[in-house]
């Protein structure tokens, strides 16, 4: 995914943004991305 935005713009109430990124990383590599668009 790529929105052009960077991870350390994130709003605030995101959370820090390595806590975001790590966890996008992680969804991404086990598949939890590939399952949810499977319809």
């Amino acid at each position: 995914m790529c929105s052009g935005a960077a991870w350390r713009d994130l709003p605030e109430r995101c959370g820090p943004w390595s806590t975001v990124y790590q966890r996008f990383r992680d969804w991404r590599y086990n598949g939890t991305f590939d399952s949810s668009r499977k319809d």
